[in-house]
């Protein structure tokens, strides 16, 4: 990849279990609209995520939104072959998303043959007591996956950590732990609305995602 051009350009997929909230966080990150409730991803959909870096050309990140449902694993295989770098995305709520965290990583080792910049967000942060199944604390990672870049979010409460898992990728792939971001005003009114409205679909409940018409 040559990050000399204007601006870099790298393809990251975002993989995880169904329902994590993948689309939603993606969407969050282009600016994008929300309806209520849970939209189910079953084509495989692309988006650019752009960032401004300091004192360097700005970065486009080509974000790959990988279906979650667990059938043909060789279609999937296609689009994660040629990624430059990963986001692996579980749910703080439901253990079983993070147990399968090791499992989309080895899938995604094969399908790219080597290993690759990734990093693993935990969604839904803003959830607490009983309902969060997950401690994050308590996570220990298998040696295959070390070293591993964990970061916690939620698409609810701020820009900050909708965009570290792209800073955090970007500093692994330029190989520069002080690279930063421009800082840019955002529309807090737009925000807001946005925030709402994520209370709302979080509300709503989660059907069950399939792949059979991929």
């Amino acid at each position: 990849m040559n990050l000399m051009t204007s601006p870099a350009k790298f393809k990251v997929v975002l993989i995880g279990d169904a329902s994590v909230g993948k689309t939603t966080f993606i969407h969050q990150n282009v600016g994008g609209s929300f309806t209520s409730g849970y939209h189910q991803t079953k084509r495989y959909e692309k988006r650019v995520v752009s960032f401004d870096i300091i004192d360097q050309p700005a970065v486009d990140f080509d974000v790959w939104d990988i279906p979650g449902g667990h059938g043909r694993a060789s279609t999937r295989a296609k689009y994660l072959k040629d990624a430059d770098a990963a986001i692996i995305m579980f749910d703080l709520s439901k253990r079983s998303t993070l147990e399968n965290v090791v499992n989309w990583h080895r899938e995604l080792m094969d399908a790219t043959g080597k290993p690759i910049p990734f990093v693993v967000y935990g969604s839904k942060k803003d959830i607490t007591g009983a309902a969060r199944e997950v401690s994050p604390e308590s996570i220990t990672w298998p040696t295959e996956m070390q070293p591993v870049e964990f970061i916690k979010g939620s698409s609810r409460t701020g820009w900050h950590d909708l965009r570290s898992p792209f800073l955090a990728l970007a500093r692994q792939l330029y190989k520069d732990s002080k690279l930063d971001f421009v800082a840019h005003d955002i529309d807090h009114e737009l925000y807001e609305q946005y925030r709402k409205e994520m209370i709302v679909c979080g509300s709503a409940p989660l059907p069950e995602e399939c792949d059979s018409d991929l």
